[in-house]
C-alpha cells in the first residue's frame, strides 16, 4: 500500500516528501533461505562504471500453456509476504513476483521511480528470454504503488507494438494526485498521463472504501484507458481487504475471455 502520501502542500521539498511517502524505509520480510527465490541481475552505467544490479524474484510455473502474471506489488511490502504457489492456485497461472530498489534482498538500497522502471524491464526480458514466455501471454498486474510499475511496463510494450494485458488493482492517478489535484514537478508514477497511450486491454479493482487511495482514483482512471476491459467496484472493500471472491472472479473471467495463447 501507499500510506498517507503527502499532506497539504506545504513549503517543504515536495520531491522529498513524496520520495518519503513512495518508497519507505523497510527491513526485508526474508533471507536467502526463502523457497524459489533467484535474482536477476541488470547493468548501470553512472560515469562510465557499470553496476551490476540483483534483482530478487519468485517465479512459480505451472507450465508455457499458461498465462503468466507478473506482479508489481505495493510499497509496504516485498515478496516474502506473497505466496506465489498460492496465487497461482488461485488463477491457474504461472506467477512472478519480484521487488524493487531498496526492498528486500535487492543490492540497490536507493530506491527510485526510475529504478523500478529499470527493474521491471529487466524481469520481463528475464521471461521472454530466459524462461522462453511468449510475449502474448504474460499478464502485467500492479496493486497500489505497483500500478505506477505495472502502468509504465504496459506502455513501453504498447509503443514497441508487444502484445500484453494489464491489470491494475486499488490503482493511482499519481502518487501526488492521491491526495491533492495540485499539478507539481515532483510526481512520480503519472498514471493518468499513461493511461490514454496504453492499448493493452485493462481490468481495474478497486474498492469503494479505499482511505489510502481513494476509490475516485480508480474511477477517474478507468475513463482514460482506450481499451478498458472492465472497471470492477469492490464494494465495501478498504485498501487491504479487497481480496474477496468479486475480486478473484474477476481477473479469472479477465485471463480467461482475454486469452491469446
Amino acid at each position: 500500500m501507499i500510506g498517507v502520501l503527502i499532506k497539504p502542500l506545504e513549503k517543504k521539498s515536495m520531491g522529498s516528501i513524496v520520495a518519503k511517502f513512495a518508497f519507505p524505509q523497510m527491513t526485508s520480510s526474508y533471507d536467502h533461505d526463502l523457497p524459489l527465490l533467484d535474482f536477476v541481475t541488470r547493468e548501470e552505467m553512472s560515469f562510465s562504471v557499470i553496476t551490476h544490479i540483483r534483482i530478487p524474484i519468485r517465479y512459480y510455473e505451472l507450465g508455457q500453456q499458461y498465462p503468466t502474471i507478473l506482479m508489481c506489488h505495493g510499497n509496504a511490502e516485498d515478496i516474502g509476504e506473497t505466496d506465489p504457489i498460492a496465487v497461482s492456485r488461485e488463477f491457474n497461472a504461472n506467477i512472478c513476483l519480484f521487488d524493487y530498489a531498496g526492498y528486500g534482498l535487492h543490492s540497490c538500497k536507493n530506491p527510485s521511480e526510475h529504478a523500478c522502471k529499470e527493474d521491471v524491464k529487466a524481469v520481463y526480458e528475464y521471461l521472454v528470454t530466459h524462461k522462453r514466455i511468449p510475449q502474448k501471454n504474460i499478464v502485467i498486474y500492479g496493486r497500489s504503488l505497483g500500478t505506477g510499475v505495472a502502468c509504465y511496463l504496459a506502455h513501453y510494450l504498447c509503443k514497441r507494438k508487444i502484445p500484453n494485458r494489464l491489470i491494475l488493482a486499488s490503482p493511482l492517478m499519481s502518487a501526488v494526485k492521491v491526495v491533492t489535484d495540485t499539478w507539481s514537478p515532483f510526481d512520480i508514477f503519472m498514471n493518468y498521463a499513461l493511461a490514454p497511450k496504453i492499448t493493452s486491454q485493462t481490468l481495474i479493482l478497486h474498492g469503494t472504501h479505499d482511505r489510502v487511495i481513494p476509490y475516485s482514483c480508480g474511477h477517474n482512471l478507468s475513463q482514460l484507458f482506450p481499451n478498458l476491459y472492465n472497471m470492477i467496484v469492490l464494494e465495501g472493500c478498504g485498501h487491504n481487504d479487497i481480496f474477496v471472491p468479486a475480486y478473484y472472479g474477476s481477473i479469472n473471467d479477465f485471463l480467461k475471455n482475454t486469452a491469446t495463447f
